[in-house]
């Protein structure tokens, strides 16, 4: 089949269009500019961008339209002229890749792309050669992609929509026979207009499940304990951090992370306890996410011995909790630079949390750029601020496109580090304000003092926060 995708350029379309040729099809792609690293992953898998136009579409049985591309497109207007036919990224993924697979899709609010790698991870460990569809990439430079010959296939489920003509959720296109919900928390506000709106998508992902698979969702969540309250399509099975209530939860030390199954009908006969140590990942929101994909893979039939190895070797993902620096200072004090994800208001305090419990006694520098369309939005004013209390030292950028949200509904930066600056006394060091990235680092350049006992700097942004890490290593390098 000869297959054009209008909009190649982003990265869940370009892994998708390289599945798509080890599957024998023909692919062409278009975009308005494609850059690194999608463009030196398309040159090496031999796949050539082209400008939009009209004429790209020809002799194409079928046009994939990423979710980006709206009317007006050239080639999305010629497409509907000529009545070629077409599908969403998530629809070719369901069409070429699910229909015959068992899926795992990952849901919630937080947490997707780590327990997806994670699920994966596991998986692979044992030999099992399944499907997988992750939004990253490991920080050894595995890809979150794979095709896979096994009856399973692993999928991050987002909530974002799918495309210009179909507004509902991408993970609605993926039928999972086991769900994972980790999180339920307003997001996507330029989606979802409130947040019942946002839980009717889960509600209807939920519906999807059959009475043969499972549902894992995380009891420490209320809004899940709401959603599920009626629900008896399938089994549910709940993990947490609390042992009441016959849930699976964890136990995490600084040596490794201990789970109690005992919860679980299907692990009849085998031991309640499984120990993982080390656990590589740090924070309680980690250990929620290794619980969760112990579940799936155990419901899976993968042995408890795999799974341990597995969660104890597993190196991490990308721009979640990435080191890009540790090293001692020529006074003898350490310097940790970390890079992670966190942008919604509670990741940023599950995020800090998480360095402040590893790292007792270090000062933490938080750099933080607004840049999702919800932390755009005023609706988390105070909710941002609180978290930003958790750090030492806060350094926050202005809100990534001024343009995108009108000013009485913006996010407003420069009211929330004053506001920060008269709780410093109790709370917050100090805090600072930038216009935009590269000026955050000149200010941050100015004002950083190491302390004796340590410091680690926490890049928070769910983009390249300006390009300003590579510039931030060098400098913290000569401290």
């Amino acid at each position: 089949m000869r297959i054009h995708l209008t909009g190649i350029g982003g990265v869940a379309m370009a892994n998708l269009a390289f599945m798509l040729k080890e599957e024998k099809h023909t692919i062409t792609g278009s975009d308005k500019g494609v850059y690194p690293p999608v463009s030196d992953k398309l040159k090496e898998w031999e796949i050539q961008p082209l400008p939009f136009d009209p004429q790209n579409l020809k002799k194409s049985d079928l046009c994939i339209i990423g979710n980006v591309i709206s009317r007006r497109n050239r080639e999305v207007e010629a497409i509907l002229n000529q009545q070629i036919p077409y599908m969403s990224m998530p629809e070719a993924l369901r069409k070429f890749f699910l229909e015959t697979k068992k899926t795992i899709v990952i849901a919630g609010t937080h947490g997707k792309t780590t327990t997806s790698f994670l699920i994966d991870h596991i998986f692979s460990h044992s030999g099992n050669d399944t499907g997988f569809f992750a939004g990253g990439t490991r920080v050894d430079g595995k890809e979150g992609f794979r095709l896979g010959s096994s009856p399973y296939f692993v999928i991050e489920g987002d909530e974002y929509d799918t495309s210009f003509f179909d507004k509902r959720a991408k993970f609605l296109h993926y039928r999972p026979y086991c769900l994972i919900l980790t999180s339920l928390e307003y997001d996507h506000a330029d989606i979802y207009p409130d947040f019942p709106s946002y839980c009717r998508s889960f509600e209807q992902l939920l519906n999807q499940v059959p009475s043969e698979g499972c549902v894992i969702a995380c009891k420490d969540d209320p809004h899940l304990q709401e959603l599920l309250k009626q629900y008896t399509l399938a089994p549910v099975f709940w993990y947490g951090s609390d042992m009441k209530d016959g849930n699976s939860y964890f136990i995490r030390n600084r040596q490794g992370l201990s789970l109690n199954l005992q919860a679980l009908p299907f692990r009849e006969g085998k031991s309640n306890q499984m120990n993982v140590s080390p656990f590589p990942l740090i924070g309680s929101h980690n250990a929620s996410n290794a619980t969760a994909s112990t579940i799936a893979a155990s419901f899976c039939g993968i042995t408890d011995a795999q799974i341990e190895t597995a969660l104890a070797s597993f190196p991490g993902v990308k721009k979640r909790q990435e080191i890009w620096l540790n090293q001692m200072t020529s006074s003898g004090s350490q310097i940790i630079l970390m890079e992670d994800f966190a942008h919604h208001p509670s990741a940023v305090v599950s995020s800090l949390q998480a360095v402040r419990n590893d790292f007792v006694g270090f000062q933490i520098h938080l750099l933080f750029e607004p840049r999702s369309a919800t932390s755009h939005r005023n609706i988390f004013q105070r909710e941002y601020e609180e978290a930003f209390t958790k750090a030492d030292h806060a350094y926050l950028t202005e809100v990534y496109d001024l343009q995108k949200v009108a000013p009485e509904e913006r996010l407003n930066i420069p009211k929330m580090v004053q506001s920060l600056s008269c709780k410093k006394a109790s709370k917050i060091l100090s805090s600072f304000y930038a216009e935009n990235p590269q000026r955050l680092l000149e200010v941050f350049q100015k004002q950083f003092k190491p302390s004796r006992k340590g410091d680690i700097v926490l890049s928070l942004s769910n983009g390249d926060f300006g390009g300003i890490l590579p510039k931030l290593k060098e400098y913290l390098e000569e401290v």
